[in-house]
């Protein structure tokens, strides 16, 4: 809400009146600007959902075994190499993913800005 608060209108405005439509203001303009507080909201909500023992806990029957339950199991009743292979997992493929998306949206955009520039008059 605070990247959204300080985001100033008048450059959505002036990509509008250069013709720009709104899925293209929206990917120029304004998601470039909001990025790095949707970046940090998902940080702070991926955090956040390692709370996700007690709402299993709570909110799952006995036959059913989730993921956060499972491990909360094993690190109580025994120390085992896979309970941080699977830690380690939930926190490094969000994290290529994301990465992933980044390299794919900065080659498209280069690929974009460079098929854009006019040629120059000699």
């Amino acid at each position: 809400m605070a990247t959204l608060s300080n985001l100033d209108p008048r450059l959505e405005k002036a990509a509008k009146s250069m013709r720009a439509g709104p899925l293209r203001t929206f990917a120029r303009i304004t998601l470039p600007l909001i990025r790095p507080g949707i970046v940090g909201g998902a940080l702070f909500a991926f955090i956040h959902s390692f709370d996700e023992v007690v709402v299993s806990s709570l909110v799952s029957g006995v036959s059913v075994r989730t993921l956060p339950l499972k491990l909360w199991e094993n690190m109580r009743h025994e120390i085992d190499p896979t309970i941080a292979a699977v830690a380690s997992l939930l926190v490094l493929l969000p994290l290529l993913w994301l990465l992933a998306i980044y390299v794919t949206w900065l080659r498209s955009s280069r690929k974009l800005s460079a098929n854009l520039r006019l040629p120059e008059l000699t």
